[in-house]
């Protein structure tokens, strides 16, 4: 079954105050940071986190809320990958792995062929945690997949505290450079 995360768009209530004023506050904190710019000179800026990571500050601010909320089960898995590393192709082959049983295998399948990689294994920092929202991930079915672009030192401390599975790929740095360098300058 794809992932989807309700959203609650424009609704007041105290869970959606306190989850503005702790985005609000992730803001604060990313304002401070030191500033780079693009890669590609025609994007917004990247803040530089203080372990030397750098990315756009929407970007910097989910990292900072997912850090602070996502609680991992140990049932979960998590992809960690560099931008341009090959992330989309192994989201789809971590899924059909993941829900792989005999009897299942078409159905597997139907949601591959009927929905992006993309929203079966969302990105906690891009898709998870946006929109000043904190979402109630503890409904969802284990194993619960979500992937990420944030280095190590900054996932959340229930990464490692839960156990959960991670899988980490990599690329050569140069390759993955020359992709992204392609792909901002294709798609700009």
């Amino acid at each position: 079954m794809a992932t989807v995360f309700p959203r609650d768009a424009g609704v007041s209530t105290p869970e959606a105050d306190e989850a503005k004023k702790i985005y609000d506050e992730a803001r604060r904190v990313v304002s401070t940071y030191e500033t780079v710019p693009s890669p590609s000179g025609t994007l917004q800026d990247y803040c530089r986190h203080p372990s030397g990571w750098c990315i756009t500050l929407p970007i910097m601010v989910s990292s900072m809320v997912a850090e602070q909320h996502f609680e991992a089960r140990g049932t979960d898995v998590l992809l960690v990958t560099m931008p341009k590393s090959g992330t989309t192709w192994i989201k789809a082959l971590l899924y059909a792995a993941a829900h792989r049983t005999d009897d299942t295998s078409s159905s597997i399948l139907r949601q591959l062929a009927s929905h992006n990689s993309h929203q079966l294994v969302p990105f906690l920092e891009a898709q998870v945690y946006t929109k000043d929202q904190i979402p109630d991930l503890s409904s969802l079915p284990a194993p619960r997949l979500f992937a990420t672009h944030i280095p190590a030192e900054s996932l959340p401390p229930s990464v490692v505290a839960s156990g959960c599975k991670v899988v980490y790929l990599c690329r050569d740095p140069k390759d993955c450079f020359v992709s992204l360098w392609h792909f901002m300058n294709n798609t700009c």
